[in-house]
């Protein structure tokens, strides 16, 4: 997936963009669950090997792996936590406490989803990328 922004700032891994989501996020399947809908922009950090600097325009592509990788992370993970926790109560001790080891189960994958996000941010390649500079943010 490629998108459009401004460099905004220089970090010592890459650079600060400000993407305007375009009417491309808006088609997507996960457009519902997505924090970058109804935002005018959105700031992002993306891996700058082509060395743009601050205030030019360039076009950053996100890996398909990466994506996916986010994808079941943010939305697998607790899914699966929360039935397995379902499961696991059911088995033990029936209704109530299926409800409380679902909750439980819950809790503990977003929680491991932050720290697990938190540790790929910082990994090169499951940043973006900026592949180019570009002269008109609208192409």
């Amino acid at each position: 997936m490629e998108e459009n922004g401004k460099v905004i700032e220089l970090t010592e891994n890459g650079a600060k963009v400000c993407v305007t989501p375009s009417q491309v996020c808006g088609s997507c399947v996960q457009a519902k669950a997505c924090a970058t809908i109804g935002a005018k922009t959105k700031i992002i950090l993306a891996n700058n090997p082509i060395n743009a600097q601050v205030g030019d325009w360039v076009k950053i592509e996100l890996k398909e792996k990466s994506r996916t990788t986010s994808i079941l992370l943010v939305f697998g993970l607790p899914i699966l936590a929360l039935l397995f926790g379902i499961i696991v109560g059911e088995i033990v001790a029936g209704d109530k406490m299926a409800t409380i080891f679902g909750g439980s189960g819950l809790i503990i994958a977003l929680i491991v989803v932050k720290i697990v996000d938190n540790h790929l941010s910082q990994k090169a390649n499951f940043l973006p990328t900026i592949i180019e500079k570009i002269s008109d943010p609208t192409k």
